[in-house]
C-alpha cells in the first residue's frame, strides 16, 4: 500500500464504506475433470458495478487440468467444511464449542459398530 507512485496505486481507503476493506475472492470451476476445465478466479463480483466503477479483475485459465483440479479440490473442501459447521449449529440450536482433534484411535470407533450407518459407509467405500 503505497501513498503516491507506482502507476497511480494509490493507497485504499475507507471513505464511503460501510467498515473494514475486505479481500476476498470469487472462484468459479466448471468441468476440473477434463480437458475443457475453465477457472474464474479473482475479486470481481461479476457485476456491472464490478465492471464499470470498481477496480477488480479476475482471471480465466482454460484447459488446466492441473490447476483446475488443485482449484476444484479447494473449493469442494471448503464447501464441505462450512457445510458441516453450518449443519453442527442447526441442529443444536446454539454455538459449538471448536472442534478439535483426538490424538488417538477412539475418533473411528463408532465406524466399527456393528449394523450402524457409519459401518456401512466405511465397507461401501472401502470397496466391500
Amino acid at each position: 500500500m503505497l501513498s503516491s507512485g507506482l502507476e497511480g496505486f494509490l493507497k485504499e481507503s475507507t471513505k464511503g464504506q460501510r467498515g473494514n476493506i475486505l479481500i476476498h475472492t470469487k472462484l468459479i470451476v466448471v468441468d476440473f475433470t477434463s480437458d475443457n476445465s475453465v477457472v474464474i478466479s479473482g475479486s470481481h463480483n461479476l457485476s456491472k458495478a464490478a465492471s464499470d466503477g470498481n477496480d477488480e479483475n479476475y482471471l480465466i485459465i482454460r484447459g488446466n487440468t492441473d490447476v483446475a483440479y488443485s482449484y476444484g479440490c479447494e473449493l469442494m473442501r471448503l464447501y464441505d467444511r462450512f457445510r458441516f459447521v453450518a449443519q453442527s449449529r442447526k441442529k443444536s440450536g446454539k454455538k459449538q464449542k471448536a472442534l478439535i482433534l483426538s490424538t488417538d484411535d477412539s475418533w473411528t470407533d463408532r465406524y466399527f459398530e456393528e449394523g450402524s450407518l457409519r459401518m456401512s459407509a466405511r465397507l461401501r467405500f472401502a470397496g466391500k
